[in-house]
């Protein structure tokens, strides 16, 4: 290349260089503070830093509220930003050292909330970022801070004593966090043995100046048919999906739609994106588009299904057939990034868990659904990679959570829990993979934990002490390196 045609960095302007480096990775900026003075000038800007942890949040669908920015010396933030190379180099070292643990940094945190009883905890909820942990406790929604100790939550609302689990998501922007409730309304007087209409209410969380708000949004009663149907938020719709029907309902316009897919199978995984619902089955994946929405005949009761069936828009077979065993019988799962990262397009990848016939391994092929444009042809399923895990007597897996270009999956075991690092997408096909176990765990309960990559932390309910024990596993800044000589 002509060398006249080459454009020197330092011959930016100074505003179109700063744009630059907002959009570089943050081991590229370090890397170019070593290159001179004037970089290393440039890279150790707060506005820098700022910017480039921003984006690494959305990135990461990191919720924002949990690095106060503007309150961040210039460590803190570029160790922030640094948060999912950092993990990533933690457990490679650990493998490169023999390891079958991540060494934690000290010993572990405890909260010790009063009069606190793990039984009556039903579900914990490590928000990503690792700053603020969500418990449902007795009927009690409380929000805790753990960068200011925790011990009393920060937030506490009371949603109902009927409330036993709730899911939690990102709002599209970063800056708030949305909650659906599935509470039970009472037994009918009428009919004593019927079971009762579900009702979901949907709950945010707001933060201004670090200090979290609760506001109930709205709720709806939907027909005794969603009993057991799972639930996702997907920017101002909550999508409930079923067995043989799928609902939609905006809770923000108080705008719904329900209908009939026809199906006896039952869902292994759903995944909504923007206008779509794509419901992984055994037989492959049903995609519809989401419906009109139109208000309610009742305020606030759904209307009842109609008895005509939607067909699926699109249907996409499993590129690869699923081996099956002695009995004939297909034992697989599918998992995803479908709870917290609804709505984001770069999670359109899944992972096809296959169980050995032993039992004791477990074979998992990675795909990647690309959207092709193509209006006869939309959807295209793509292997990544595949690999092979024990299966040590899993007995629950923690939602999946993104770190950087790599994927991270936790699971109980009866003696442990356990963690798998490695890329979700092609380009990183050839890196590799790493499990680790993150703390022995004989007393953590079914729902009772929850694992941060960006941070390197992980908190679960004991029930040997009666409190929630923090673990964290990547070190706190330390002082930059000396400038380097040169112009």
């Amino acid at each position: 290349m002509d060398e006249k045609n080459v454009m020197d960095l330092l011959n930016l302007p100074f505003d179109m260089l700063l744009a630059v480096l907002a959009f570089t990775a943050p081991s590229d900026i370090l890397a170019l503070r070593k290159t001179c003075r004037t970089m290393m000038q440039v890279t150790s800007l707060r506005s820098v830093w700022i910017d480039v942890l921003e984006r690494v949040c959305y990135e990461n669908s990191v919720l924002r509220a949990s690095f106060p920015r503007t309150d961040m010396s210039l460590l803190e933030l570029e160790a922030a930003a640094m948060g999912p190379t950092r993990c990533l180099t933690a457990f490679k070292k650990a493998h490169e050292e023999m390891r079958t643990s991540l060494p934690p940094l000290g010993p572990r945190h405890a909260l010790h909330p009063p009069g606190f009883v793990p039984t009556y905890c039903n579900r914990i909820f490590l928000i990503p970022g690792g700053r603020y942990l969500l418990t449902l406790y007795l009927g009690y929604l409380e929000i805790r801070d753990l960068r200011k100790n925790g011990l009393r939550p920060h937030l506490s609302q009371q949603i109902t004593p009927l409330a036993r689990s709730f899911t939690v998501h990102n709002t599209s922007n970063g800056q708030c966090v949305r909650i659906c409730v599935k509470k039970h309304q009472p037994q009918s007087k009428l009919i004593p043995y019927a079971p009762p209409n579900p009702q979901y209410e949907i709950y945010e969380i707001g933060f201004v100046d670090d200090i979290p708000a609760i506001v109930k949004l709205s709720s709806l009663i939907f027909p005794r048919s969603f009993l057991g149907y799972k639930t996702y938020i997907c920017d101002d719709r909550l999508i409930a999906v079923g067995v043989s029907s799928i609902g939609a309902w905006n809770f923000i316009s108080d705008e719904c739609a329900h209908w009939t897919t026809n199906s006896s199978e039952e869902s292994l995984l759903n995944i909504v994106h923007e206008n779509t619902v794509m419901v992984f089955q055994k037989s492959g994946i049903s995609i519809w588009n989401i419906p009109s929405l139109l208000p309610s005949l009742q305020p606030g009761v759904m209307d009842p299904v109609s008895s005509t069936p939607l067909r699926p828009q699109h249907f996409l077979p499993y590129p690869e057939p699923t081996p099956q065993g002695e009995d004939g019988a297909v034992d697989f799962e599918c998992r995803s990034t479908s709870t917290w990262y609804t709505g984001y397009m770069d999670r359109l990848w899944f992972d096809k868990v296959i169980k050995g016939q032993d039992s004791t391994r477990l074979f998992i092929k990675r795909y990647q659904i690309w959207l092709t444009h193509e209006e006869s042809d939309p959807y295209r399923l793509v292997k990544a990679f595949e690999f092979t895990l024990d299966d040590q007597g899993a007995t629950r897996h923690l939602p999946y959570r993104v770190c950087g270009e790599n994927t991270c999956m936790s699971w109980l075991t009866r003696t442990t829990i356990e963690c798998n690092l490695g890329p979700s997408t092609i380009r990183r096909a050839n890196q590799s993979n790493y499990t680790m176990a993150l703390c022995s765990a004989t007393d953590v309960g079914r729902r009772q934990a929850g694992f941060c990559p960006f941070t390197g932390r992980l908190c679960h309910v004991s029930y040997d002490t009666n409190d929630i024990q923090i673990i964290d596993f990547l070190a706190p800044p330390t002082q930059p390196e000396p400038p380097v000589a040169g112009r």
